[in-house]
């Protein structure tokens, strides 16, 4: 089973050096920055290690270069995390690759759309619209079946009949003896 120690930091030195040579600025923020921090969000499509904010901000800098534990990430639900990054021109280039996928993980970056005092309705609001997009499945055990419903008279509009007996269907033989 993969782990950590399979994981490959060259892709993120890369990038790391791909944006400083376009945008003279680190990925991470950083204090000195007069920048403000931008914040991204990203989501797991699959992962072969346990998720919480300290392995996303290892997996983040395997794919996107810094070091883990600047991109400050924080958990938002199931497989979502929020992480910030050192100005927006940096957020626009994370967003436009769009996800990343090796044999340990695959990451879907997204922005974080304003994040302000109100995305935890926001989150709420998302999570809603996917849980509607579900029907809800029940084991036949745990249903009435047609002749239950019948029975209870709730299928049927008009009051149920008594029921006949099978054996007046029989249509004997003509030389039938008792």
């Amino acid at each position: 089973m993969a782990g950590l120690s399979d994981l490959c930091l060259n892709l993120g030195a890369k990038f790391e050096h791909l944006v400083r040579a376009r945008l003279g600025c680190s990925v991470s923020p950083t204090s000195n920055s007069p920048l403000p921090e931008f914040y991204l969000v990203t989501s797991f499509g699959r992962s072969a290690v346990r998720l919480n904010a300290d392995f996303v901000g290892l997996l983040l800098q395997s794919c996107l270069g810094e070091v883990a534990k600047d991109f400050n990430v924080t958990h938002l639900l199931g497989w979502m995390f929020k992480f910030s990054v050192s100005c927006k021109n940096v957020g626009f280039m994370i967003r436009k690759i769009r996800s990343f996928s090796c044999k340990l993980f695959e990451a879907f970056f997204h922005l974080w759309g304003g994040g302000g005092p109100d995305w935890q309705r926001e989150v709420n609001l998302w999570t809603a619209e996917q849980e509607a997009e579900w029907c809800l499945v029940c084991s036949k055990s745990s249903k009435k079946s047609y002749a239950d419903m019948v029975k209870s008279n709730q299928i049927l509009k008009e009051p149920a009949r008594p029921a006949r007996s099978i054996f007046l269907h029989l249509q004997y033989p003509a030389n039938y003896q008792d």
